[in-house]
């Protein structure tokens, strides 16, 4: 009924969705520019036609909420993808797939979790983070030793299944610490990172994400 009681002047959203039919929910603006840049690093699609819905809810309060603009509009599908946070890791199934809420095969809705603790945390990539910034790779690799206690190869971890310390690293709080964040230690930020990722240094999960896109989205 909330829904339905919305109009367009009030919810263009809903107009865009009855347009595209196509919803992705996600955290925040941020993450779509990032997943934007590292589609095409890999010339991957990651189609404008769908619209994005960034907020932080959990999975099932997307759920609910995508059930209830399928009754406006029917033939609509939709991912979900949420930061893994403080979930455990095998919480996370084949395809990035969220096992906490079982839903039928095939459902138009799809319910997506990284692997890693968030997207900032395939950004870790030493090479990357010194094209960024303009130092030497040698040096980002020493920064993680010293500063995170953390071994890194040049091209970091792109496997499905890295060490456990990278599954439980906090990516985010790596870019912007006070004092001993990237963004403070050599001035670049995981935007300045993506852009400078090559093809073969995006992480599996990232491809794996994006053809789960392509596949819900071109059914």
């Amino acid at each position: 009924q909330l829904l339905s009681g919305i109009g367009s002047e009030y919810f263009p959203r809903l107009d865009l969705l009855k347009r595209y039919k196509r919803v992705m929910f996600i955290e925040n603006e941020s993450d779509r520019k990032i997943l934007s840049i590292l589609a095409e690093k890999c010339n991957m699609s990651f189609s404008t036609d769908i619209v994005f819905w960034p907020n932080t809810d959990k999975h099932d309060t997307r759920r609910h909420l995508f059930d209830e603009l399928k009754k406006i509009i029917p033939n609509l599908k939709g991912i979900s993808i949420r930061d893994r946070d403080m979930d455990e890791p095998d919480i996370v199934g084949n395809g990035l797939v969220y096992k906490g809420i079982l839903l039928p095969s095939d459902s138009d809705l799809k319910l997506l979790e990284w692997r890693r603790k968030n997207i900032e945390s395939y950004l870790l990539c030493p090479k990357a983070i010194a094209l960024a910034c303009g130092r030497k790779t040698e040096e980002i690799i020493q920064y993680f030793s010293d500063k995170h206690a953390l071994s890194i190869s040049e091209d970091g971890f792109v496997e499905e299944e890295p060490p456990q310390a990278i599954k439980y690293l906090d990516g985010k709080k790596i870019f912007t610490s006070e004092d001993i964040g990237l963004q403070v230690c050599f001035g670049c930020n995981k935007y300045d990172v993506a852009k400078n990722i090559s093809a073969e240094e995006v992480c599996d999960d990232i491809r794996t994400f994006l053809t789960q896109v392509n596949t819900l989205f071109s059914e």
